[in-house]
């Protein structure tokens, strides 16, 4: 899916059809095979997707886009000069934003996202697997984590991690280029390295992997209140 000057909304639905609604010019729908290919210009172009889709490919040019309640083994999308915000995604996220900033709630699969020119924040998800890397600021929203692999780089701006206390991991953060690490009010099993620059430590034996570099900005980690169980 292609669209140029619109907003986008993709969300799931119970039925096996897919469903288009547009207000948009020059819309084209084309199929290839077994994949659909949609185009669109200047407008509001809506669909409606059903259960287990195999992949999911938008990009839009530029304009916002709107992801919900989505079921697909691979969800990839490419935005400029918009916002994108994903919320209900049950399937790994591979995301491109530049010059917006992008909102990933309830995600349940691995996350790859790049913000250039624009934050990144993640809340509530269910993943094993997470690359974050922004030139604005990165907010990490983590429930309780005891495995996979967790990793936010910023230039230029800030990275706040907000971790459960109930988490076992080992925590790797390093600020450069004038950037620094703020204090934390989490009680650490093991602290290998503590400075204004780099932290080294882990929670409860160890587990999950949770890197941070922030190139000339603050890293902040906090404590944060479990999720519920799901």
């Amino acid at each position: 899916m292609v669209a140029y000057q619109g907003d986008v909304n993709v969300s799931g639905w119970k039925e096996s059809s897919l469903k288009v609604s547009s207000a948009a010019f020059d819309l084209r729908i084309g199929r290839d095979g077994n994949t659909v290919r949609i185009a669109s210009s200047t407008g509001q172009l809506q669909l409606h997707v059903p259960d287990l889709l195999s992949r999911i490919e938008a990009k839009i040019l530029p304009g916002d886009v709107l992801l919900t309640d989505i079921r697909a083994q691979k969800v990839e999308v490419e935005c400029e000069s918009g916002d994108l915000r994903c919320e209900g995604i049950q399937g790994d996220l591979k995301a491109r934003i530049q010059g917006g900033d992008a909102q990933l709630c309830r995600i349940e699969g691995d996350i790859d996202g790049t913000a250039v020119r624009g934050s990144i924040q993640v809340q509530d998800v269910r993943s094993s697997q997470m690359n974050l890397k922004a030139n604005g600021a990165i907010s990490l929203i983590l429930g309780p984590v005891a495995r996979g692999s967790y990793r936010g780089e910023t230039d230029g701006a800030d990275i706040t991690l907000w971790l459960a206390e109930g988490s076992a991991c080992e925590l790797s953060a390093e600020a450069t280029d004038g950037g620094r690490i703020c204090p934390t009010d989490l009680s650490w099993s093991s602290l290998s390295e503590r400075s204004e620059h780099t932290l080294k430590a882990t929670l409860k034996g160890g587990g999950a992997s949770i890197e941070l570099l922030a190139k000339g900005g603050q890293i902040h980690i906090r404590k944060s209140r479990p999720f519920p169980q799901r």
